[in-house]
């Protein structure tokens, strides 16, 4: 039995031996009774992996603080090389939209911890500008490794207003509970399109019944009553609900999609079952599906019956606690895909041995989310390691520009921060997983400014190679275009944070022109070693005998890596591209093409 589970189990035993040690008006023995059911812990059943986070520890906390420390807990064991979890924040947590209230909060309920949210009376629908309201939470948190095969995710809650209608004591919701949903994901609150994927979760209704709001491959919208031994399964009014779902996706075999893929839900520890269909033998996934599995963790009032007045919503409010998380390591068999060779680049031409080239021709008409998708797909290679984007950066397109295509960045005239939605591009990629420790990366793409950043003022970040060692940024290899139209390297992290504009002297970046650039990082076993920037078959860092003795500063031997690192460092794509200084007298505008990185 996995150790998290056996701690688990022993906590939740030593916590109800003590509950029964109080003082008694008679010194005659108690007979000692079982707890019930559906107070000890939730009964997640034999996965390899399982992970509780402990509320008591995030006491005091609320909205988007409180999900970074859910996400830190989850995080406390794993590495970039064995997959992290990431917390995507939808609405709930207080974050920058003006219409984001902090709705979700750690609280104590008798001797324990728990979520807490609130859903105002006579509100419905998702909180956005044009629905500012409050009503629950949302946030999505994607599994280590997207591609598992099995998982589980179990959890209690508990309604403070009892469900039913007629009665100013008992509210009508329509309320969404936890569930699974894969791919894209900003997934919206409604199935996945038809043949698209998945999602699988739960809602309550004015009657007080609990449904199913299931889509998958099957291409069939799974809309249920749940049946509890041979009963309608009613949600327990202001007392603990214990749920659980189980998913297993299917295989392919062919390309062709297997129905071997099954859900299993539970309720206080009692297999349910669907009034109608069922549970197994489903096509989860089909071969059209970017398949990547994320907890659609979400409880708010999506619906409002049409015999309801928006007065009949009552106040409601819900309590969540014991959430647990758990998987196999077992991947889904996808569709067989030719593997290529290693494309021939300018990274493999500096003697990279892993690369991967960016087909703009693929992502041509996407725009948003889907551009990232398919960024991610191209140079992350499906690596099912988070990406770090922000939805409110979205400036990138890629356009047909004289005569072939090309990336296109675009940045506002007078923005100056990365918090500027207008400024620029937001999107940090992890390299491919290796099979071996890495020794180097390589990062190559042509550059086209579309006004001198001189004459406009721009100082603007480029993208480039971050060196990270779980979830901690190492060192960020920055370089920026500068007024002196030149390049200029902004590294952070000491030995070599910020060394000006160690250019070639008089190599300007004009306006109008294609400037090849690669930039590489190369150590050995110790972690010591090379950093260069090459622009058009030079290097761009000037010989300056005032800084390393003269030397040329891509021969200089630099303690890249702590030695105790090395068999775990891993790398970055950051194309966070951005006016970093205010300027911009005109909208600025920079294109990439031949985008390439490369690794070894």
């Amino acid at each position: 039995m996995n150790s998290n589970k056996n701690k688990y189990i022993l906590a939740m035993g030593i916590s109800l031996a003590l509950a029964g040690c109080g003082n008694e008006s008679s010194d005659k023995p108690k007979i000692p009774t079982l707890p019930p059911i559906d107070s000890s812990k939730p009964i997640i059943g034999d996965f390899k992996n399982i992970i509780v986070p402990n509320l008591e520890e995030l006491a005091g906390l609320s909205g988007i603080d409180l999900v970074s420390g859910i996400e830190d807990q989850l995080n406390a064991n794993l590495t970039v090389k064995s997959g992290q979890f990431k917390i995507t924040p939808k609405w709930g947590m207080g974050t920058s939209h003006a219409w984001d209230v902090t709705n979700l909060n750690v609280v104590q309920n008798g001797d324990k911890y728990v979520l807490e949210t609130r859903i105002d009376k006579g509100v419905v629908g998702v909180p956005s500008s044009s629905n500012a309201v409050t009503n629950g939470f949302s946030f999505l948190i994607e599994l280590p490794n997207g591609l598992v095969k099995e998982a589980s995710m179990s959890y209690k809650f508990k309604l403070g207003t009892s469900l039913g209608f007629g009665s100013p004591s008992k509210s009508p919701d329509y309320i969404f509970l936890g569930g699974f949903t894969s791919g894209d994901p900003l997934v919206e609150n409604k199935p996945s399109a038809e043949g698209s994927g998945f999602t699988y979760k739960l809602s309550t209704d004015r009657y007080g019944y609990v449904n199913t709001r299931f889509m998958d491959g099957n291409k069939d919208l799974f809309n249920q009553q749940l049946q509890k031994l041979g009963k309608p399964l009613k949600a327990n009014n202001q007392t603990w609900n214990i749920v659980q779902l189980n998913i297993k996706t299917n295989d392919f075999f062919a390309g062709v999609p297997l129905d071997n893929g099954s859900i299993s839900v539970l309720h206080d520890t009692v297999q349910i079952t669907p009034k109608a269909g069922s549970f197994s033998d489903r096509i989860l996934i089909n071969n059209t599906h970017n398949y990547k599995l994320t907890t659609l963790f979400e409880f708010y009032r999506h619906y409002k019956h049409g015999a309801d007045q928006d007065s009949a919503l009552q106040e409601q409010v819900i309590q969540i606690k014991d959430l647990a998380i758990a998987w196999n390591d077992e991947v889904v068999t996808l569709p067989d895909v030719p593997v290529e060779p290693t494309p021939v680049n300018a990274c493999t031409e500096k003697g990279f041995n892993q690369a991967r080239n960016l087909d703009l021709s693929k992502l041509k008409g996407l725009t948003g989310q889907a551009l990232i998708d398919g960024i991610e797909k191209q140079i992350g290679d499906n690596n099912g390691l988070p990406s770090d984007y922000d939805t409110n950066r979205s400036n990138m397109a890629v356009v047909d520009f004289g005569g072939e295509l090309a990336l296109e960045v675009t940045y506002m005239a007078g923005q100056g921060s990365v918090n500027d939605a207008e400024n620029g591009s937001s999107l940090k990629v992890p390299f491919p997983m290796p099979d071996t420790s890495l020794s180097g990366a390589c990062i190559a793409y042509d550059v086209f400014l579309d006004k001198d950043s001189s004459t406009n003022n721009d100082l603007i970040f480029l993208p480039n190679i971050s060196l990270v060692n779980g979830t901690d940024v190492i060192s960020d290899h920055r370089y920026s275009t500068s007024k002196y139209k030149r390049f200029a390297a902004k590294f952070s992290n000491p030995p070599h944070k910020d060394l000006s504009w160690l250019d070639i002297g008089k190599s300007y970046t004009s306006k109008g022109i294609w400037h090849p650039t690669i930039q590489t990082i190369s150590f050995d076993g110790n972690g010591l070693g090379n950093i260069d920037y090459v622009l058009a078959d030079n290097t761009y860092f000037r010989t300056d005998p005032n800084k390393f003795n003269g030397e040329e500063f891509n021969t200089v031997l630099h303690q890249l890596v702590e030695p105790e690192l090395v068999d775990t460092v891993s790398f970055t794509t950051n194309f966070d591209s951005y006016r970093h200084t205010v300027g911009g007298k005109e909208n600025q505008i920079i294109r990439f093409k031949n985008i390439a990185i490369g690794w070894k």
